[in-house]
């Protein structure tokens, strides 16, 4: 019920924010530099638009380490609402897992803590393990803003096990794994995701991110992408903002959301 409340609240208030369809900047790695490979100083995309926002992006952690931080304002009068996922891109595909976390102000100073005991995630405002199940979806951002919950509380082990038994994978896709690599492991990485994590592993939620209420707010982020192979990913990212909404539209979504609930009660 829990789950299904906030759900149903983040879609109601997504239809009484206006958007603007102008609103538009774009950062493609390929043209336009690459992105920082240091938290303390990443690279600054300036101001959010209206609208959509888009960002083109290729990282890694292998031999030869290219993680990517930037960081970008969100101006006052406007919120975030989506981090959508458009594209991911390996070669040969490989359902590598990564991870991107969000802190609050102009850098980037988390160092991951996996000692016994710990709560590896301590520092982050949020963070999500990002994945090719999450393309055409504003998945990360909702993932983000509950990772402070524990993955049966929010909810989260039960969207992976969904993509998992959704046979995710093409064909195609399938005809491009790395040796040794089956359709069944994949899965159960994904599944993995919803279960929490150990000391020193990499795939698992972690406790320790302050988690935050939807949409973001104004202010200063910073975001960090990662993953630990070789293989690089390449990502198209949306980052979609809206107007607050004015005090007669906010009315309208408590009144739209009190009923929604009640007619949830009433089936």
């Amino acid at each position: 019920m829990k789950n299904i409340l906030i759900s149903s609240f983040i879609f109601i208030a997504s239809f009484g924010i206006e958007t603007a369809a102008q609103g538009f900047s774009f950062y493609d790695e390929v043209s336009d530099g690459d992105l920082s490979d240091v938290g303390s100083t990443p690279t600054s995309l300036g101001s959010l638009n209206l609208g959509k926002n888009t960002l083109k992006a290729t990282f890694n952690r292998g031999s030869n380490p290219d993680p990517d931080y930037f960081t970008f304002n969100i101006p006052q009068g406007q919120v975030l609402t989506e981090i959508f996922l458009k594209s991911w891109n390996t070669s040969p595909f490989f359902e590598d897992i990564a991870f991107i976390a969000i802190e609050e102000g102009p850098s980037f100073d988390f160092v991951f803590s996996n000692t016994a005991n710990s709560n590896p995630a301590e520092g982050l405002l949020g963070w999500s393990h990002l994945r090719s199940t999450q393309v055409g979806t504003n998945k990360i951002l909702t993932e983000m803003a509950l990772s402070n919950l524990d993955p049966i509380t929010s909810g989260l082990n039960i969207v992976v096990n969904q993509e998992a038994d959704n046979n995710p994978y093409t064909p195609e896709q399938i005809a491009q794994f790395p040796s040794g690599v089956t359709e069944d492991q994949l899965k159960q990485n994904l599944r993995n995701l919803g279960v929490i994590g150990t000391s020193g592993s990499t795939i698992g939620w972690f406790p320790g991110a302050t988690g935050f209420k939807l949409p973001l707010g104004p202010g200063d982020y910073s975001i960090w992408l990662r993953q630990g192979t070789d293989t690089e990913i390449s990502v198209e990212l949306d980052f979609n903002t809206a107007k607050v909404p004015e005090p007669n539209n906010l009315f309208g979504i408590i009144i739209t959301l009190g009923l929604g609930t009640l007619r949830f009660k009433k089936k």
